[in-house]
């Protein structure tokens, strides 16, 4: 069998589009694959014990992506990328696109869109997560078992304010980690990202700016529910605490589209992934905040009326529209700069899964044996027990690490 590990960095981001990836290998060439998905904190286990003949990143950037891609090619294999995001919200961020063209040992890069494509010499597949609101719909949590799972009220409007601020918490904590790790990634060539410490700085103030707009909007709308949903990447414990103190449910360990799916209607930041997965699933999306700049960021901008620019007389206006329906425009903006940035349901855990059976047919790889398969189940089990009772890692990210549990989860419920 052909061997093919799939590193995931965050069950919340990456774990359905890879299983999907997986049960499409599965499904069109039974008996021939051996699919992994595994955390990247097993990266060295993976390439010793498991011995891939395929192993997928999700980008090309840092020194454990530039090790891993080199020890597999030394082995034998071939390390392609599919990039876990795909669009740029600002000038400068192209250029972090750019900087892994040619990147050393790895053997293609698999992109969102013809726009990064082309800024890495890639080729366009969409993005395999994406899939969730096509053809695996009727994976997503409908309102009734939402509610239920979580305490919430059917018959009662919910509207979900989504974070997406994620590196605020570098401004009071990990500021060493944060500083090291942009340098590693070379995020800092982009000029919004130059200061590690400004831009966490920047997110801690416009985070705070959201939480006192939840609280206000709270008074005036009573009878709606307020539900927070926290980035993964967030500091849960303080989420934790103001929430309580405000009387606000706070959301977690959820997926973005089960909470999405449930809400009445989404407020979130101006270029976030949630205004994208809010149109995928026809719910309108508040954008927030003013630091759009190029790119996909004022596409977003301009392609509905949904815009509140921090202004909170603004924001009180598009609530209340939202809330009575009293929203008019016809999408197609919105349906072109979904499709432009390859943020559609496009079929991409097909088109990645056959790119990967075509890297294993075209190398032959049939006849290698893995190094020793049972120390390589035993430490995928250690890693689930050590990390099982832990929310916080040593980076400072909650409930991020990749359980085979979850991996097992969407196994099922796909089948």
């Amino acid at each position: 069998m052909y061997r093919v590990a799939i590193f995931n960095d965050s069950k919340w981001r990456d774990s359905p589009g890879s299983v999907f990836i997986k049960h499409e290998l599965h499904k069109n060439n039974p008996g021939k694959f051996d699919v992994r998905i595994i955390s990247y904190h097993l990266w060295e286990q993976v390439l010793n014990y498991f011995n891939p003949h395929v192993v997928m990143l999700n980008h090309a950037q840092g020194g454990r992506s530039l090790t891993i891609a080199s020890k597999v090619r030394r082995n034998g294999g071939k390390a392609l990328v599919l990039f876990n995001e795909g669009i740029v919200e600002f000038e400068q961020k192209a250029e972090i696109f750019r900087q892994q063209r040619g990147a050393r040992d790895i053997e293609e890069f698999l992109c969102w869109n013809d726009i990064t494509a082309e800024m890495v010499g890639g080729v366009t597949v969409g993005c395999p997560r994406f899939d969730i609101y096509g053809k695996y719909k009727g994976l997503i949590d409908y309102k009734g078992l939402f509610c239920d799972k979580h305490g919430l009220d059917n018959e009662k409007p919910i509207v979900l304010w989504a974070d997406s601020w994620p590196s605020a918490k570098f401004a009071y904590s990990l500021q060493n980690f944060h500083r090291s790790n942009w340098n590693d990634l070379k995020n800092t060539v982009a000029d919004k990202w130059e200061d590690p410490d400004e831009f966490a700085k920047g997110q801690f103030i416009a985070l705070e700016k959201f939480k006192a707009d939840i609280v206000s909007t709270k008074y005036l709308f009573p009878h709606v529910q307020m539900v927070v949903k926290s980035h993964p990447m967030s500091d849960r414990i303080r989420w934790e605490t103001w929430c309580r103190e405000n009387g606000v449910y706070l959301l977690h360990s959820e997926y973005s589209f089960n909470a999405i799916n449930a809400a009445d209607f989404v407020v979130t930041k101006l270029g976030s992934m949630t205004v994208a997965e809010s149109w995928l699933l026809n719910k309108v999306a508040i954008k927030w905040g003013t630091d759009y700049f190029t790119a996909s960021s004022v596409e977003q901008y301009e392609a509905d009326p949904w815009n509140v620019d921090n202004d909170y007389s603004l924001l009180i206006t598009a609530f209340e529209e939202a809330l009575y329906g009293k929203h008019d425009w016809d999408g197609a903006e919105r349906d072109s700069y979904l499709a432009r940035w390859g943020l559609t349901p496009s079929g991409a855990s097909f088109a990645v899964a056959d790119r990967i059976k075509s890297t294993c047919y075209d190398n032959n790889y049939e006849l290698r044996t893995n190094t020793d398969l049972v120390s390589f189940e035993n430490a995928v089990v250690q890693h689930d027990l050590a990390y099982g009772n832990q929310k916080l890692d040593a980076f400072g990210n909650w409930d991020k690490a990749v359980f085979q549990q979850d991996i097992r989860d969407w196994m099922a419920r796909i089948k």
